[in-house]
Parts: structure tokens; C-alpha cells; sequence
């Protein structure tokens, strides 16, 4: 009786239960971005929930489809996928690709002020596009309403076009200029980009000779404001570069020919291709098979599914360079390798980008609101579960300051109109943003990347320039952690045995190039043994292409010893001659 009567006294005061804390995921879940996505949050949920949940509540993932049954995903799709979220009841947004379907889509969470953290789009306007004058608003144009979009992965298209131009110019003066012009005429290359938007700047800028060869050009206007002085490459010293050919094609074409007809009548020895759909498994394998003599490297979305793309193409990706937020299995931290291991014993291949991004998101999530100490959030009316929860997150996630998967991670400070140099959170070790620009009109949430040359000193998130090189995706971009330590894990870069059958030559980078050297025989000497896999393996090593180094390929070297080609190569023929 009396157990009786304290469970009606009681009966009337709310019980604390544990909640679910709802993650919508965003993407087309019948390609592998959208596989990704979901495959990197689910890991992070499995990892959270195992150590006990976000301050004991359990995450559910939610995954939401950008495609429903069109051929790629489109304003309208992305809109319906963002309110089916908005139906489910969800507490964040991850993931988001193709920017005609996340435009659309965010409309709907800043309305709804979802935080929304990007994963898988890299379009500049989507958080903040500089000086560039363009009918969408972003984060820095009207902070208030756009507050709620972050970006984790990729760096923005500005970026991932610096990234891809300074491997590039890099590539360009240390191998390619001194084997092919010897630096005393252009170096042709060809450019071939999908019409989307967001490979718009990219495509500019890439195919713009003055900004290959000058060190500053002005951008045109509109769509800039007049008078934009911005840096070039500056290759007019390094004998030049002459953009032979350039092209826009279908997101979903599937003959190439044309298009790598043309390259070859161009001469080009680059082939800078920027491919994010299905395409690409098309396009290599037409590369392949047409024998073109330019070096594939630029963007292939689908060339970084470790080991399909090998696999799916026959090998005929060989040689292919590309960005990525990885190679196979790259040691860049312990929490990389775990996760690479995680999704590979969990779903049987490598994760992607997209993948990355959504798993440190979530994990981000995770570290935000422990370290807050609160869930839900509460507004200034004491209600859980309104409109001010995403009010009272946004600058949590604002001062991010962690190290994820691929490096560390923090967003991107404000800048003035026309700047193109991010900041971090701090203006200075003692003074915020906040302090000096309290509106925080600009931008706290796109990815910082500050590095994009052959060193990697500060650790922060950039694109890697990777290659399939004997099978693996291995990293040969950038180089150097301190110069002149190599990075552990980067790898060097191969050209085609059809653009350069010397296989002996390992080392093509000033001096060195086009001798048998003693840098040659010692790269065999300290890959010795090694095999696909292994931390010393190199590829460039294996002279004889049998997937191990050994005897046969320092005998190779050893035959070879002191001999010189006769460089620059001409573009008709295979080779020059090799002589002592």
C-alpha cells in the first residue's frame, strides 16, 4: 500500500529520459557520395552510441535522397529531400552534393534554422564567395539568415582550384618542363571540365592562358567588381604554358572521344580533367584505350573508390592523378588509419571524401555538446526544442578547434570584400572576431586550408594530390613536411611508360632528370623488399613492373648506370635516345 501511494504522489513529476538526438544525412544514396555519407555517420553513431551517446542520448542517423529517380539531383529534388528531413524531426544536417541541390535545400534548414554542416559540395557561394557578384546569398553576405551553414569537406571550389593549380605548376616546372620543352618554349596543355556549377571558377581560371603565364592578372567584371588585381602562376618564366585545348561537357556523357581526339591534335601533354559523376569511369578508360599522350590530372570524384575504380576500369586508370581528401590507407594520423579500417571492415572498400566529412562532423557534434554540457538547447524563453537552439550552437561550432580524420580542422575567419586569405577564429592570440566585427559579418564557417605547395607544415585540412599508381591510390602531393624530409607516406610521382619509357630514370626532378643516377640506385636500395602496401614501397622503383622490389630491378638500374637522354622529347615519338 504504501509503495502504492508514493507511485501516485510521483506519478505527476516528468521522469528524465534519454532522448535521440536526430542527424539527417543529404545525398544521392545511389551514387557513392551519397553511399558515402551515410557509411561515415553511421561509423561515427556506432562509436558515440557505444561510448554512451551525446551526453547520454543516442544518435540516429537519418538519411535523406537527392536523387528520387532523376539521373542527377536538382533544385527540386534537393528541396523535397531537405523537408522529408525537416518531417522526420532531425537536430542536424550533414552531407549535401551538387550545388543546384544544396542551394535549394538549404533554403529550407536556415528557415528552419537547421544547422546544416556541408559535406560533399565545394561551390564558394554556398558559404562565401569573395568579391565575386552572383544572384545567391551566402554566410558573409547575410549572416543572419545564413549562420546555420558550415562546410567540412571539400575545401571550396577557389581552393580546390589553387590546389590542383599548385600541384600543377609544380608538376609543370619540375618534370614535365624539363622533359618535354626544356624550358624554352610553352608546354601545351588541355583542360576538360563537366558544365556545372560548381566547376565554373575552376574551368575559368585553369583555361586562362594570362593566368597560367603572368604573376597577376585583373578579373574580368562582372562577374567581379572592376579592378581586381589577382596573383597568376607566373609559368611565362619558366618557358610558358599554352592552354592547346579546353571543353565543357555533359555531367552525364559517356562518349569522350571528341573531346580526347582534340587532346590529341593539341599536342598537350597535361589533360587537367574535372569529373564528379559517373562519367569518369568513361572517360579514363577512352583515355586508355585511345593511347593519348597527356598525363591525366585534375578531379575525378569517382576515381578515388578504393579498390572499384581499379577494378571497374581494368587498370586502365593507371597513372591517373587527382585530388583527394586521401590516399589508401595514408597514415596522415592515427584517427585516419582507424576510420580507413573501420569503413573497410564495415562496408569492404575505402571510404571517400564524402565519407571523411560526414564522420567528423558527427563526431564534431559529439565534442561541441559534451563540452557545452547541455542538451537540448534552450532560447531565451526556457523551451526546449524552438528555433533558438541552432541560434545558441552556432558559435560553438564557430570556435571549432580540433584534429579529425584528415589533419586539423577549424573554419575560416572573416575577410574583407575581394580577400581570398582565410583566417581562424582568432585575430590575434588574445582577441576573437567577435571583438572586432560583433555583427560577425563574414564567414566562420568554411574549411581553412592555408597550405597548397609541395610542403605540409601546419597540418591544417588541404587537398592531397593522389595517383593510381601498380593498383593503389597513393599520395604524391605535397612532398615534404619540412624540406628536405619527405613526408612519410607521399610517393613519387610516375609519368606514363607511353609518354616516358625509362624506367630506370626514377627520379625525374631537377638535377636529376634524364640520367641513371646515384638518386636512382638509392631509391631501389631503400624500397628494397618492399611490395604494394608496404610504408617504403614506390612503384617508381619497380622498374620491371612485377609489384616487388628486387634483384632484377637493381640490376636494371645498375645496366642503366650513367647513361642520359636526349631531352626535351619530341611529341610524336615515344622516346629519345639513351646514351652514356
Amino acid at each position: 500500500m504504501t509503495l502504492l501511494l508514493i507511485s501516485i504522489a510521483f506519478s505527476g513529476i516528468p521522469i528524465a529520459r534519454a532522448a535521440v538526438i536526430k542527424v539527417g544525412v543529404l545525398g544521392p544514396m545511389a551514387w557513392i557520395q551519397g553511399q558515402g555519407m551515410v557509411e561515415g555517420a553511421e561509423i561515427a553513431a556506432a562509436e558515440i552510441n557505444a561510448a554512451g551517446g551525446i551526453l547520454g542520448n543516442t544518435v540516429e542517423i537519418v538519411p535523406a535522397d537527392t536523387l528520387r529517380g532523376q539521373s542527377d539531383p536538382t533544385g527540386e529534388t534537393g528541396y523535397a529531400a531537405a523537408q522529408e528531413l525537416m518531417a522526420a524531426g532531425v537536430d542536424f544536417v550533414v552531407g549535401g552534393f551538387r550545388t543546384e541541390a544544396v542551394l535549394t535545400a538549404r533554403e529550407v534548414f536556415m528557415d528552419n534554422h537547421k544547422i546544416f554542416f556541408i559535406a560533399g559540395a565545394s561551390t564558394d557561394e554556398l558559404i562565401d564567395d569573395g568579391a565575386k557578384d552572383n544572384p545567391y546569398d551566402d554566410v558573409r553576405e547575410d549572416y543572419n539568415k545564413y549562420r546555420f551553414t558550415f562546410r567540412v569537406t571539400p575545401i571550396n571550389s577557389t581552393m580546390l582550384f589553387k590546389s590542383i593549380a599548385g600541384f600543377e605548376k609544380y608538376i609543370m616546372a619540375s618534370t614535365m618542363m624539363p622533359i618535354y620543352t626544356g624550358y624554352a618554349s610553352p608546354l601545351k596543355i588541355a583542360v576538360i571540365s563537366e558544365a556545372l556549377t560548381w566547376t565554373d571558377t575552376m574551368h575559368f581560371f585553369l583555361s586562362w592562358e594570362d593566368w597560367w603565364n603572368l604573376p597577376f592578372v585583373t578579373l574580368p567584371s562582372p562577374p567581379y567588381p572592376p579592378g581586381i588585381v589577382y596573383p597568376g602562376m607566373g609559368m611565362a618564366a619558366y618557358g610558358g604554358v599554352d592552354v592547346a585545348y579546353q571543353a565543357r561537357v555533359s555531367a552525364t556523357a559517356t562518349d569522350f572521344s571528341a573531346e580526347l581526339s582534340a587532346v590529341i591534335a593539341s599536342e598537350a601533354r597535361i589533360l587537367i580533367h574535372i569529373i564528379s559523376g559517373v562519367s569518369g569511369r568513361n572517360f579514363i578508360s577512352q583515355w586508355k584505350s585511345m593511347n593519348v599522350k597527356a598525363v591525366p590530372l585534375g578531379i575525378d570524384v569517382l576515381g578515388q573508390e578504393i579498390p572499384t575504380h581499379w577494378d571497374v576500369t581494368g587498370g586502365d586508370c593507371e597513372y591517373e592523378g587527382f585530388l583527394a581528401t586521401c590516399g589508401q590507407r595514408t597514415p596522415i594520423n592515427s584517427k585516419t588509419v582507424a576510420f580507413y579500417d573501420a569503413t573497410m571492415s564495415t562496408y569492404g572498400h575505402a571510404p571517400i571524401y564524402t565519407s571523411y566529412g560526414t564522420y567528423d562532423a558527427v563526431i564534431g557534434i559529439d565534442e561541441a555538446i559534451e563540452a557545452y554540457g547541455k542538451w537540448p538547447m534552450t532560447g531565451p524563453d526556457g523551451v526546449s526544442g524552438t528555433l533558438d537552439d541552432g541560434n545558441e550552437m552556432v558559435p560553438l561550432f564557430e570556435k571549432t578547434q580540433r584534429t579529425g580524420t584528415v589533419g586539423k580542422f577549424k573554419y575560416t575567419g572573416p575577410h574583407p570584400m575581394g580577400s581570398l586569405a582565410y583566417s581562424g577564429y582568432w585575430a590575434t592570440p588574445t582577441q576573437k572576431y567577435s571583438d572586432i566585427n560583433p555583427a560577425m559579418t563574414g564567414t566562420l564557417h568554411d574549411v581553412y586550408s592555408n597550405e597548397l605547395g609541395p610542403e605540409w607544415k601546419d597540418g591544417y585540412v588541404r587537398a592531397l594530390f593522389t595517383q593510381w599508381q601498380a593498383g593503389r591510390l597513393e599520395v604524391v602531393y605535397p612532398v615534404y613536411s619540412t624540406i628536405p624530409n619527405r613526408l612519410p607516406f607521399s610517393k613519387i610521382f610516375m609519368l606514363p611508360r607511353l609518354m616516358f619509357p625509362y624506367p630506370t630514370d626514377i627520379v625525374q626532378v631537377p638535377p636529376n632528370y634524364g640520367r641513371i643516377d646515384i638518386y636512382d640506385a638509392l631509391t631501389v636500395v631503400g624500397t628494397f623488399g618492399s611490395k604494394p602496401g608496404d610504408p617504403t614501397w614506390m612503384a617508381a622503383a619497380d622498374t620491371n613492373d612485377n609489384l616487388e622490389i628486387e634483384l632484377f630491378d637493381a640490376l636494371n638500374v645498375r645496366t642503366d648506370f650513367g647513361k642520359h637522354i636526349d631531352l626535351p622529347l619530341p611529341y610524336c615519338s615515344e622516346g629519345g635516345r639513351m646514351h652514356y
